[in-house]
């Protein structure tokens, strides 16, 4: 390891580069730099003034567009009343469907929500009650107990007493 050491300090130091010092020259004043004829020269020569490029005229699409949408908001219009309609004939429909009504009578329906139209149902369903037919001789087809049960007093109190 000495020997290594010994070829460490053995080694001269790198010596630093010599500058060379110019002349000074002379600096030219600027009325020396720009001449006439030199400016004349360098002088950036004027590039041709761009084509002006103007926007397409848009109008006749724009008009088109509007068109458009008042054709579809006129059609959008359409559709929620026609919606609407149907939303009603299936309440109408429901009611009725719920009181027993007869398609004839779904008609006279009326009303724009469903409540009015459940208690229109209701009224109209109390009107078109079928009443029960008695026939003569006094006999109930509704009656609670059939003849069957009754005693010949009881069938005898019911026959009507409208003789001559």
């Amino acid at each position: 390891m000495a020997e290594i050491e010994e070829k460490t300090s053995e080694t001269p130091a790198p010596e630093a580069p010599k500058v060379e010092e110019k002349p000074k020259e002379k600096t030219p004043t600027p009325a020396e730099v720009f001449t006439p004829e030199k400016v004349k020269e360098e002088a950036p020569k004027a590039e041709p003034a761009a084509p002006v490029i103007r926007a397409p005229d848009h109008t006749a699409d724009l008009d088109a567009l509007k068109a458009q949408v008042a054709e579809l908001t006129a059609a959008n219009e359409a559709a929620s009343k026609e919606k609407a309609e149907m939303e009603r004939a299936l309440m109408q429909g429901a009611a009725a469907d719920r009181y027993g009504l007869s398609a004839e009578a779904r008609e006279f329906l009326t009303g724009s929500s469903e409540e009015e139209l459940e208690e229109a149902a209701k009224k109209l369903a109390a009107l078109t009650a079928p009443t029960p037919i008695t026939g003569k001789g006094g006999l109930d087809p509704n009656a609670e107990r059939s003849l069957a049960d009754l005693s010949p007093a009881e069938l005898a109190a019911r026959i009507p007493k409208n003789f001559y």
